[in-house]
């Protein structure tokens, strides 16, 4: 692994207070719509850091980074490793405790957009902001915003091209589950999250832009691993006595996309290996009480969700979390 631009090792805590924000980008060979998602970052207001994280590419986009904007760090490895790896190391090296991730084929359209992200994480009780964003391609609809300017509203997890996480909270919790490798990480991290009494908040912010979608979810690989990880998730999160039925839920849901978007073949491998390496991993792990689980599922039924509905649920968790009481 190689680094290039400013020195990229371990941050301490002194240094998490040099920015107001970081933003990570994690990237493999996409160096034209990399060196637009850090023009776009580089216009935002206030003091930001940039890092890119280089998925072992070999289309040059090292080159462009390090010609191109010398003031951002770069670090790049020899072979692929997963964009997961990748999201972690970066929030490992950022020099400010507000992280905020997104993918190389995102840009920031309005130059507030991060100061406003911040503002929505400054809350104690805040661990992650789902930034508001539109998939262009898709349309004009803007998602994963709150419904409202006024008061707190919850979300069930956040979108992978658009969040920020406080670092501190990130790195204590063991940041994204490698295991998974691809697909599902923001689910899992936002579960672990609400375990451990912290709640992630629907941003208020100018959207990014998400200039690349898969429009019909329809690669073999896509579809083995939304059948894997979201069986994984099930072993790896869900307590008795609800894992027997969540589990065979999500494995008929599978059954039902495979029908809907077609790769029947990669969706009953993502199903067999999900039960096999599931099984594995819960071996190792401790699921969250049986009220975290039960929190969670009301926040994703309700989602949107008004914070005021569920701060008694809330306080019990952290409580029992030994997090500070609200």
């Amino acid at each position: 692994m190689g680094t290039v631009g400013r020195d990229l090792y371990k941050t301490n805590f002194e240094e998490t207070q040099l920015f107001l924000a970081t933003i990570v980008i994690a990237t493999k060979n996409r160096k034209e719509m990399l060196r637009a998602a850090i023009e776009s970052s580089l216009a935002q207001k206030g003091d930001i850091e940039v890092v890119v994280m280089d998925d072992g590419s070999t289309d040059g986009s090292l080159e462009v980074v390090r010609s191109e904007f010398p003031s951002v760090g770069v670090q790049r490895s020899e072979e692929s490793q997963g964009y997961i790896l990748q999201r972690n190391r970066g929030v490992e090296l950022a020099r400010s405790n507000l992280v905020v991730m997104i993918d190389d084929d995102c840009t920031f359209e309005h130059p507030e957009t991060i100061q406003q992200a911040v503002e929505d994480a400054m809350p104690e009780l805040v661990g992650a902001v789902a930034i508001p964003f539109v998939n262009i391609r898709r349309g004009p609809e803007m998602r994963k915003r709150a419904p409202s300017d006024e008061g707190v509203f919850v979300t069930s997890s956040f979108i992978g091209c658009s969040h920020l996480v406080k670092r501190d909270i990130f790195l204590r919790l063991g940041g994204y589950w490698p295991p998974l490798r691809h697909y599902w990480e923001e689910a899992d991290y936002c579960y672990r999250l609400l375990a451990a009494g912290y709640i992630t908040r629907l941003g208020r912010s100018l959207p990014i832009t998400h200039h690349y979608t898969d429009l019909a979810r329809g690669t073999r690989r896509q579809r083995y691993f939304a059948a894997r990880n979201t069986c994984m998730f099930a072993w790896h999160n869900v307590p008795w006595p609800y894992f027997p039925l969540h589990l065979m839920g999500v494995t008929l849901r599978e059954v039902r996309a495979a029908m809907r978007f077609g790769f029947p073949g990669a969706t009953a491998s993502g199903v067999l290996h999900g039960w096999l390496d599931g099984l594995r991993e819960r071996a190792g792990c401790k699921p969250p009480p049986s009220k975290v689980y039960r929190l969670f599922r009301r926040i994703k039924a309700s989602d949107p969700a008004n914070l005021e509905a569920f701060l008694a649920e809330l306080d019990g968790i952290r409580r029992s979390a030994g997090t500070e009481r609200l």
